[in-house]
């Protein structure tokens, strides 16, 4: 039996302006132990993607991270690839655009959404995620 690997979409990448992923959100962790030191990650679920995991850039994990409070299990996300900004370095600058939906899950009109709306409790700086994890 021969095996071959396949390309997941399951982490997406920004690589080219205009890359983006859209989604409800799962859940948010900060400071999570990755490979390279700490990451922030960020899970989304759409119906035609199914569930990925934004590893977030320095600029995107700082956004997010800014606007915690805005971050609702089951909120629609959009995150875009801005710009590529040269800085001297082998890679460049991302910068991202976020879009909130304004409509949260348990809303009447969101009908892919369950009951269940809540919060999203960022990891404590010790590297404990605490995130909630709340299926759709």
């Amino acid at each position: 039996m021969k095996l071959q690997s396949k390309s997941s979409d399951r982490y997406p990448k920004f690589v080219a302006v205009g890359d983006r992923v859209a989604g409800k959100i799962v859940s948010f962790a900060d400071d999570v132990p990755g490979r390279f030191g700490p990451e922030t990650l960020l899970t989304i679920r759409s119906s035609e993607a199914g569930e990925q995991i934004v590893r977030c850039s320095t600029t995107l994990g700082q956004t997010l991270r800014e606007n915690v409070g805005e971050l609702t299990v089951g909120r629609g996300i959009t995150i875009e690839l801005a710009d590529l900004k040269e800085i001297g370095k082998s890679s460049p600058l991302k910068l991202f655009d976020v879009e909130l939906d304004d409509v949260v899950a348990g809303d009447a009109d969101d009908s892919d959404a369950d009951e269940t709306s809540a919060g999203i409790d960022v990891a404590s700086p010790s590297g404990a995620v605490a995130a909630s994890e709340i299926p759709f």
